[in-house]
């Protein structure tokens, strides 16, 4: 038989203690599932937003009363970055307007799955929605047009109706100035002086 014994001071077990307990504090940091710090406001305000399976998915986009066309356009995989440039951090102010934050999701893949909405107020171009999921729930996306000049803004649409409508009224108008330059009007312009023969 084998007998171990070691003299410590209280100091030096007040120290060891406290070692151990920061140990276990990072070991649980590290481990511990963050899904709960990482609760979107959005299941606090009463949305649903498991992502799982098609059924929803879909779930998710209605409930906010959008159409879709149920085959999506687009699924990928992404990586959102370590470092966010101007861009990314100008998409997340999105995503914290609708109570999502990809602050939290650094480093980590996302699936993104791309739908054809069907049912945008107003507005010609082609529409779709973005859903961001993480282990099996929305973590973030948008809707947006693919337009060039085209616009984004979060699920909600009474959060974004001042939005859509402005988008409304500038595809209108857009239209009708395209309407007359094919009828053959040449939109006017003060500032130009005429051609001379």
């Amino acid at each position: 038989m084998f007998i171990w014994s070691v003299k410590t001071s209280k100091r030096e077990l007040i120290i060891l203690a406290v070692g151990i307990l920061v140990f276990i504090a990072a070991v649980c940091y590290v481990v511990w599932p963050r899904g709960a710090a990482r609760t979107s406001a959005m299941v606090k305000d009463g949305y649903s937003v498991l992502a799982s399976t098609e059924d929803e998915r879909a779930k998710f986009l209605t409930q906010f009363g959008w159409n879709f066309d149920s085959t999506p356009l687009e699924v990928k995989e992404i990586i959102v970055p370590v470092n966010f440039d101007d861009v990314y951090k100008e998409y997340n102010e999105i995503q914290k307007a609708q109570g999502f934050n990809l602050e939290w999701y650094r480093g980590e893949r996302l699936k993104r799955w791309t739908y054809l909405v069907t049912n945008y107020p107003g507005v010609s171009d082609t529409i779709v929605a973005n859903l961001l999921v993480k282990d099996g729930k929305v973590v973030g996306g948008d809707i947006c047009s693919t337009a060039l000049d085209g616009f984004m803004h979060g699920f909600d649409p009474e959060k974004y109706a001042e939005e859509m409508i402005k988008q409304a009224s500038a595809n209108a108008n857009s239209e009708v100035e395209q309407n007359r330059i094919l009828d053959g009007e040449i939109p006017e312009n003060e500032d130009a002086k005429p051609e001379e023969d």
